[in-house]
């Protein structure tokens, strides 16, 4: 008996097994992707024959024109990804997901961060004024997105034509906002404020567009662009921080400040489900007074 179980591993056994083999899989990774990076940071900078052409292929400067603006914004992506990362597993601050902040912050770096920020501000409130008035109506779920990127898109129209009407130039910055960014944000924030309650979606709205001015303002530190297009290689090192963040920095420091998710009441629902319950019971319950037969009653 003893053998039996010595033989075969316990559920806690085998889960801890499954960790460790998790583990492993982490840090290895995170290892391989910065001894890669570090083969090509030194095949740069060591003199050499090949360091030339290393230096020629695995850069970006040669893109100009559309394709450097692009570029720039693609290399913007995972640094954006890892401050998110850092944002919830490490301070334990909560979002409207990983990308949104990224998106926000290309937009800010496209409209300038006064234009871009208050337009958020503005598209974000009407949302909250609009979504009583959806809510009453009961929509479905695809009319009732679609009803919100529409409002978001009539936002755009209209701070448009006011802004060419009055000759304001800082309203027509407006159109240049990506609307899917916008799009995207609206309906995170509108899909937070139905399930969490306003406190919780604020909060996480104020934090999205916080990380996304942050990003935003990194960028834009002189040299920095640069660095990222003559070492794209600096890509494979945030992955590697990404899975370091998760590995070792999970520890989620001012999680106590989200406010608590609003409970979504569910007793009028339950009460609909039990009398509906109620009624089909009673409909195919047979009544007491049916007489029953015995044998020996039809035997006399």
């Amino acid at each position: 008996m003893a053998s039996e179980v010595l033989e075969h591993p316990t559920v806690e056994a085998r889960r801890a097994q499954r960790v460790a083999r998790r583990r492993a899989l982490r840090r290895g990774t995170m290892l391989a992707l910065l001894a890669l990076a570090a083969a090509v940071l030194a095949l740069k900078l060591v003199p050499s024959p090949a360091a030339e052409t290393v230096r020629h292929f695995v850069a970006l400067r040669q893109a100009n024109g559309p394709l450097s603006s692009h570029l720039s914004h693609v290399l913007l992506v995972p640094l954006g990804a890892l401050f998110a990362v850092f944002f919830r597993l490490t301070l334990g601050v909560r979002v409207l997901g990983p990308f949104r902040s990224v998106l926000l912050a290309i937009a800010f770096r496209m409209t300038g961060l006064v234009v871009g920020l208050t337009f958020v501000i503005v598209v974000l409130a009407t949302i909250v004024a609009v979504r009583p008035l959806l809510a009453r109506m009961r929509l479905p779920q695809y009319s009732r997105l679609s009803a919100t990127l529409s409002t978001v898109a009539l936002v755009i129209v209209l701070t448009v034509l006011v802004g060419r009407a009055f000759g304001w130039q800082a309203l027509t910055l407006a159109g240049y906002f990506p609307i899917v960014v916008l799009s995207l944000t609206a309906e995170g924030f509108a899909s937070a404020l139905r399930r969490e309650g306003p406190r919780s979606a604020l909060w996480r709205g104020f934090a999205t567009v916080a990380l996304g001015v942050f990003i935003a303002q990194l960028s834009a530190v002189p040299g920095f662009e640069a660095l990222l297009f003559d070492h794209p290689e600096l890509l494979l090192v945030e992955v590697a921080l990404m899975l370091a963040t998760a590995e070792f920095l999970g520890f989620r420091l001012f999680a106590s400040l989200n406010p608590p998710v609003k409970k979504r009441r569910r007793k009028k629902r339950r009460k609909r489900l039990e009398a509906r319950r109620k009624a089909m019971v009673a409909e195919y319950e047979l009544p007491s007074s049916v007489p029953t037969s015995t044998p020996e009653t039809s035997a006399s």
